[in-house]
């Protein structure tokens, strides 16, 4: 059963159109996580021959979606998360800072970091996504 929906899986993520939302859902033990697993293992395996011509390119990003505390999702730390996975570089230089802080690197040096808004995150995502062209977006909620 497992191998039927990993078969379905990649066959709707390689045959949807770009922007496309493909949800897994079931109650907890049922096996989605291994599922991603599975498929992040298949769209690797697709990956081989456009990263030699293309290493910028990611086969995949997985992520998971952290439950909330309070009962809010926070986007802004969900949009930190796949931006980590999706190793965007110098990610603080591409934020422009509401107000600025200062900080210090493991070296001691100071450096400015912005405390950028989920709006700014979001549109970091949005341009690190069309750089790095992944074949999906995997998002495994957080269990407690």
């Amino acid at each position: 059963m497992l191998s039927t929906a990993k078969d379905l899986l990649v066959a709707a993520i390689n045959e949807a159109p770009s922007g496309t939302i493909v949800m897994v859902v079931g109650p907890t033990g049922v096996g989605k996580t291994t599922l991603r697993l599975k498929i992040e293992q298949v769209l690797s395996e697709q990956s081989e021959p456009f990263m030699e011509t293309d290493p910028g390119r990611l086969p995949f990003v997985a992520v998971e979606a952290a439950a909330p505390d309070n009962g809010s999702f926070n986007w802004r730390d969900h949009y930190r998360r796949t931006l980590v996975e999706l190793s965007e570089p110098m990610l603080d230089c591409k934020l422009k800072p509401k107000w600025i802080q200062f900080a210090h690197d493991s070296q001691g040096k100071q450096f400015v970091r912005p405390d950028a808004s989920a709006a700014q995150l979001r549109q970091v995502l949005e341009s690190a996504v069309q750089h790095r062209r992944p074949a999906a977006i995997l998002i495994d909620e957080a269990q407690l």
